[in-house]
């Protein structure tokens, strides 16, 4: 057993799969609330860490769903969908390598390259802002 966090300790079952029990006060919350905080979503990240799971997450406080897949060439297409009811940016990714080009799929179905900005080791900015209900494609390379 290996202690991930506080409360939070990581295990492999008899099978060989890894898994993370953890536990947390939520009287007077609802059962998610507690669980849907800015420290609680880097506490889950890191959970998933330990779990091997280094992929691409949104980090920005607003609600952001991101989707990912990969090209055979290699490149990764991220959808980023803005779920919450304000609008979203700039978006903040961890990002599992340092992209060399990050390009925008427009309405007409072309590509944009745009900048994104490295603000620490693994974390990625992006200067988009998706209003409420919109998403966003992305080709990272």
């Amino acid at each position: 057993m290996e202690v991930v966090a506080p409360g939070m300790v990581r295990t492999t079952n008899a099978l060989g799969g890894r898994v993370v029990t953890t536990a947390f006060f939520a009287k007077g919350h609802g059962m998610f609330q507690p669980a849907l905080t800015d420290m609680r979503k880097a506490w889950f990240l890191k959970a998933l860490s330990k779990l091997g799971w280094d992929d691409w997450a949104a980090l920005n406080d607003q609600d952001a769903t991101v989707l990912e897949r990969r090209r055979p060439d290699g490149t990764t297409l991220l959808a980023i969908f803005n779920t919450g009811f304000d609008e979203l940016g700039p978006i903040r990714l961890r990002a599992p390598f340092a992209p060399e080009t990050v390009e925008l799929l427009g309405p007409h179905g072309d590509w944009h390259r745009i900048d994104a900005t490295s603000r620490a080791p693994g974390e990625l900015e992006l200067p988009l802002r998706p209003p409420c209900a919109h998403g966003c494609i992305l080709a990272i390379r």
